[in-house]
């Protein structure tokens, strides 16, 4: 059974972003049951290498994507990425050095990481991308009426 799972609550309205949050959550859940069922070190290493791989990919993308739309709290944004990769190091650090790691302390961390991220700071990003949208169509709309009610010459 998965240990983080996927929810609409979860979901930003955003394709590219929701489609990353699910692939984290894949490699996640990959991770914890290969601690729980007490895979080698290099094993979870291997897994603990594509999770962070995976995460500074997203992590360039989401930046990126919040850059275009000219987010405001983008640079509170990254401080919360540095961090959690900062976070992923240091669980890779501890494997390196062989020390063990418990299914529930990663399952807290990651959840913690995932959900708490997505439903607090990526929520935030998302209402102000939805609202930005909504902006652009309403005033797309009014130019679009605006030309079609002005008088003929």
């Amino acid at each position: 059974m998965p240990n983080i799972v996927w929810s609409d609550e979860l979901s930003l309205g955003i394709e590219m972003i929701d489609s990353q949050h699910k692939m984290l959550i894949r490699l996640c859940n990959q991770l914890l049951i290969a601690i729980r069922h007490g895979k080698s070190h290099s094993e979870l290493q291997k897994l603990f290498h594509e999770l962070s791989e995976y995460t500074v990919v997203h992590f360039n993308d989401e930046e990126a994507f919040l850059h275009g739309m000219g987010y405001p709290r983008l640079k509170e944004h990254r401080v919360f990425h540095a961090k959690l990769k900062r976070d992923v190091r240091e669980y890779q650090r501890r494997l390196f050095h062989h020390q063990e790691i418990e299914a529930n302390e990663v399952l807290a961390f990651l959840k913690s990481w995932l959900i708490d991220h997505i439903l607090a700071e990526d929520t935030r990003y998302a209402r102000f991308h939805h609202r930005e949208e909504h902006l652009a169509k309403q005033a797309a709309d009014q130019n679009g009426n605006s030309d079609t009610s002005s008088p003929s010459a």
